[in-house]
């Protein structure tokens, strides 16, 4: 498809509307979603309905959270007078950009009444609120619906989303494929985000929807500022303007004072009390300690249901450096595919051939995020120079993870629609989509542990009673 082609699809297909007009697809969609969660977590077929009675996860971190999710269902996170009785206690020294997530926690605690079934409510509803962002955006950039139904599923179903199981609010990586749709509309069609062009209801609109987003953890608000930022030099090197580049870096600012916004506070209480000095100091070196490593972007995931697949795996984590939290980086199958796609096309468009506008596109933020995210990467360089606060940079993973499963499916279509007549190509794409799809799910997941389960639920039971 041509670049005008293109650009007309997306300018009749914006989020909005396709959440509008195809709800047939990301409502079956988002319900299969939340089930097959249900499902993963607790078995079949007790997993049709959620488990509510004991929380996912009862260790490490999964306890600060639980914490967090007790103190915003009381009141809010930072003052609470049980927190410390008889003291009390204020968390006001630990700025979080998080105030998306503990509003939803507060909600689903009042309507359920317990602060467990919150969280586990909290993240089973983050598998649809996933697919229908993903779906949204797929259908915008003109994949078709059963395609961006397959590719949605595989994003809402990453292995980082099961692993980070204890890092519970990284589930809600719902914001990335939002900020890839902003970057395709900023790139193709910044004229219609101009002053000019935007009314004053447009403009209160996303600037309301770029506050929301950055309300859902500063990683993923700095995430979605670098492709936003991206887009912005794509935009300008494309077209020798400055005004083009300025929709995508207005947007930008807007991310970055939406953490200002929700860090208030916690700004205004040093301003006040000073700096507390007992509070813990990230160095810079964590960066690098805790950046992302390619070879953990293409392994297959942390004891994977292939035994020989798990054990490649289990052979590199035991015995090469710099293993943590980076091993939730794995793409699968097809998101590997979609990575190394991409990686393809920047041989390509170097070497003077023409490349589809979307995988160019797409190619460019994604060389660009793993930049950054890469151990001895630009991340290191912000760690070093900005905030060393920021030093999980293998959490980028989720979004290099929706551009490259993105590009898997972009290509397939384009192949199809080359190589079919259009009636064929229609059913050749959801056979593709039903095959692939299921290939990828049993590739990213695993069953349910019962026994484990089970453990998590004595444990919890024992310290209730």
């Amino acid at each position: 498809m041509s670049n005008k082609g293109l650009a007309l699809t997306i300018k009749h297909s914006t989020f909005s509307t396709i959440l509008r007009s195809e709800w047939q697809w990301w409502i079956p969609g988002a319900i299969f979603s939340f089930v097959l969660a249900s499902i993963l977590m607790t078995g079949w077929p007790t997993g049709l309905l959620p488990d509510l009675s004991y929380p996912y996860t009862y260790q490490g971190d999964g306890l600060s959270h639980s914490w967090m999710a007790q103190r915003a269902i009381e009141g809010w996170i930072f003052e609470n007078p049980r927190s410390g009785y008889p003291f009390g206690s204020n968390f006001l020294d630990y700025p979080g950009s998080d105030a998306g997530n503990l509003l939803l926690l507060k909600i689903l605690g009042i309507l359920t009444g317990e602060y467990y079934s919150a969280l586990n409510l909290f993240y089973l509803f983050s598998f649809p609120a996933i697919f229908i962002s993903s779906f949204c955006s797929l259908r915008a950039i003109d994949l078709s619906s059963a395609t961006s139904f397959a590719a949605s599923a595989l994003f809402a179903f990453l292995t980082f989303h099961f692993q980070r199981l204890g890092h519970l609010f990284y589930a809600w990586y719902f914001v990335a494929p939002i900020f890839f749709y902003f970057c395709f509309r900023f790139y193709y069609f910044s004229a219609d985000f101009s002053i000019k062009n935007t009314h004053t209801k447009n403009g209160i609109y996303f600037t309301a929807c770029f506050l929301a987003l950055a309300s859902f953890g500063v990683y993923y608000a700095l995430f979605g500022a670098i492709v936003l930022s991206i887009s912005a030099f794509a935009s300008l090197a494309k077209s020798g303007r400055i005004n083009v580049a300025l929709p995508a870096g207005m947007a930008t600012l807007i991310v970055v004072l939406g953490v200002v916004i929700n860090i208030g506070p916690n700004l205004i209480n040093k301003q006040v009390h000073g700096a507390n000095l007992e509070v813990a100091v990230r160095s810079p070196v964590d960066a690098e300690i805790y950046g992302l490593k390619l070879m953990q972007i293409i392994l297959p995931r942390v004891s994977h249901r292939e035994e020989f697949l798990a054990s490649i795996t289990h052979r590199y984590n035991s015995t090469y450096p710099l293993i943590n939290e980076n091993t939730t980086a794995s793409l699968g199958v097809i998101g590997v595919a979609g990575f190394a796609l991409l990686f393809f096309c920047l041989l390509v468009a170097l070497s003077g051939r023409s490349v589809d506008s979307r995988l160019s596109l797409l190619a460019m933020l994604v060389f660009v995020l793993f930049l950054f995210g890469t151990i001895g990467g630009l991340g290191a360089l912000f760690s070093a120079t900005i905030s060393s606060s920021i030093r999980g940079w293998n959490r980028i993973s989720v979004f290099i993870g929706f551009g490259s499963i993105a590009a898997f499916f972009i290509a397939l279509q384009i192949f199809i629609g080359q190589h079919f007549s259009k009636n064929k190509a229609e059913i050749v794409g959801i056979l593709c989509a039903l095959v692939l799809g299921g290939i990828g799910l049993y590739d990213q997941t695993r069953p349910a542990c019962s026994a484990c389960n089970e453990k998590t639920k004595i444990a919890f039971e024992i310290d209730r009673n």
